[in-house]
């Protein structure tokens, strides 16, 4: 299992990016080994993500804002190494 710390963004303009706001416990996106954490309080905020992301653009269009602390994260996209940002 692999955990990694996403980066903080600004809150997106209206329209830009879907938000993903986590109430209470993680959200599970998958059965993967990789759990990411907000990159200001370090929460677990999203358990299970797979290896890789099946998305092909530089930036997920889904950004996930931590309910302990406010802040809106990046959900980084991960290589099939384990461990790997791409």
């Amino acid at each position: 299992m692999s955990e990694f710390k996403m980066k903080v963004i600004p809150e997106p303009k209206e329209g830009t990016r879907a938000v993903l706001n986590i109430q209470g416990i993680p959200v599970r996106l998958g059965n993967g080994a990789n759990d990411l954490l907000c990159g200001k309080c370090g929460k677990k905020v999203i358990v299970g993500l797979p290896d890789i992301n099946m998305i092909s653009e530089n930036e997920m269009p889904v950004v996930a804002r931590c309910d302990g602390c406010g802040a809106y994260n990046e959900i980084p996209l991960l290589s099939k190494e384990s461990g790997k940002k791409i």
